[in-house]
Parts: C-alpha cells; structure tokens; sequence
C-alpha cells in the first residue's frame, strides 16, 4: 500500500533548503537541505548539503531525522495506509555523519528539550514536504 502511494506522488528531483536561525552560541544561519529523486514505489530523503553539526543543543540524531522523514512521507499518503514495517519499508533517509541531522558523539542533542526538538523537526519536515509537495497545497497545516 505504501508503494502504491509513493509511486502516485510526482516523479524527479525534488529539491528544498530550509534554514534555522543559529544554534543559540554561534550567530551563523544553519542549513537543512533535502534532495528527493523519485521515480518508482521507493523513495530517498538525501539530507547532503546539511550545515555540519555545532556546540549549541540543536543537532538531532539519525533517529529523530528518520522520524521526522516517516512522519512527513506519511502526510502525504492516504489516511488507511497502515503504520507497520511496509509502510517503512520504501522510505530511505541519507544523513552524513557529523551534520546537525546526524551528528557524532559527544555532540549536544536536542531530544531532552521537547521545544527545541519541535523547532528543528519542524523545520525537517518543512524542507521534505516543499521538496514532494507544492506549497500551496499544504501551506495550512501545523507540524
């Protein structure tokens, strides 16, 4: 059923760079950059480009990257495709190592800070969706 629905979203390059602020130490603009080739029933959220991991507790580890990902495809598809492991299945999630959405030890995560986690998922979930689906279309939902 997943395939199904991925394969029905629109084929090529889908491309979004999203930016946070800072990380609360370094005044720089951090970067969320996400490429999307879709041209079957699986699909890629390729996460290269991303801003490299930093001191404040802004980085989010591969896990909470690959939720964010699960959640957003999951918007996308039809309200009766079950949550199972199918559904996970046809979703791949590239994030180097060492960047703020798979960042290496002993960096600071955010995933005991409930609103910084919010803040940075969101902005996660905002670059896959404006890369699988035009604005308009889902400029009113709330992440």
């Amino acid at each position: 059923m997943a395939r199904t629905q991925i394969s029905a979203l629109p084929h090529g390059v889908h491309k979004f760079t999203d930016h946070l602020d800072d990380d609360g130490i370094n005044p720089d603009s951090l970067q969320i950059m996400v490429t999307i080739p879709l041209q079957s029933d699986e699909l890629t959220a390729d996460f290269a480009g991303t801003s490299s991991q930093v001191k404040g507790g802004i980085n989010y580890p591969l896990s909470f990257t690959q939720s964010a990902t699960y959640a957003c495809v999951r918007c996308l598809m039809d309200q009766y495709v079950p949550n199972n492991n199918g559904y996970f299945r046809p979703i791949t999630v590239i994030a180097q190592e060492g960047t703020i959405v798979n960042p290496s030890p002993p960096a600071p995560c955010l995933g005991h800070l409930p609103q910084l986690y919010l803040t940075a998922c969101q902005r996660e979930k905002l670059a896959a969706m404006s890369a699988l689906w035009p604005s308009e279309r889902w400029s009113s939902f709330v992440f």
